[in-house]
């Protein structure tokens, strides 16, 4: 297996205190994987501990066979983060011109869009569904259709791995479903690696072929097989005869 991500010996800490201790995974090319566990648990700070973003106390991340600290070619890597739902709905451009801004530096010394990279754009809204609203003002488009189009917005750059934190809070069930859709395609079509927090249990399970539960500045490893989730009589989570 060729892998996307390794992360070795990894501990990371705010001050004097731990939040992730000798943590040791690896996320193979194509693999689909969740992170789930408590909030506070370190979920979002090993994303950010990936992209380069924070710094570990202890060990080593590579992507792509490189020391994250000395990757470079980042359209390869690309983030979506919680902030997209915070999106000024009033921002004046077009769901065309929106994910046009994630291609500036191809463009050219007059900054036009190609009819190559116009291509490109089609491609990546027929991936989400959303073909019919390139001309649409991004402000007028729901919570979720918005949450397609940033999806979108990084398909143009024909990433090979996308982390999403958290990319199906805040919008109904029906458009969770079809966003898990578009990202199991994304997966079994094209072959992206997909890194995504979850807090829908009950379904990544038929999604992801690697589930990683942080517990206790740990990161407990399932694969989809493995991996057991219900809820307790007191209403909480068990993942694996283990409470989260």
């Amino acid at each position: 297996m060729n892998p996307a991500i390794e992360i070795c010996n990894l501990s990371f800490g705010y001050q004097k205190n731990l939040l992730l201790q000798e943590v040791n995974l690896t996320i193979n090319k194509g693999d689909f994987v969740a992170f789930i566990g408590p909030n506070g648990s370190g979920k979002s700070t090993l994303l950010k501990l990936i992209l380069n973003t924070l710094k570990p106390k202890k060990g080593e991340i590579k992507l792509l066979g490189v020391p994250n600290f000395r990757f470079t070619d980042w359209t390869k890597v690309r983030y979506i983060s919680q902030k997209v739902r915070e999106f000024n709905d009033s921002f004046p451009a077009t769901v065309k011109e929106l994910i046009a801004s994630n291609m500036y530096h191809q463009m050219g010394f007059l900054k036009l869009v190609t009819p190559k990279l116009s291509k490109r754009i089609d491609q990546s809204l027929e991936m989400v569904g959303l073909s019919k609203c390139r001309n649409e003002q991004i402000g007028n488009l729901s919570g979720g259709q918005q949450q397609r189009v940033f999806i979108a917005r990084t398909l143009v750059k024909e990433p090979e791995i996308i982390l999403l934190d958290e990319p199906l809070v805040g919008i109904d069930q029906k458009t969770q479903h079809e966003i898990q859709q578009i990202l199991i395609k994304l997966n079994q079509k094209l072959g992206t690696t997909i890194v995504m927090i979850s807090h829908n249990l009950e379904s990544i399970k038929g999604q992801s072929n690697k589930i990683f539960l942080f517990k206790d500045m740990d990161v407990f490893n399932y694969t989809a097989k493995e991996f057991t989730v219900h809820l307790s009589k007191k209403g909480e989570w068990v993942v694996n005869n283990s409470y989260v």
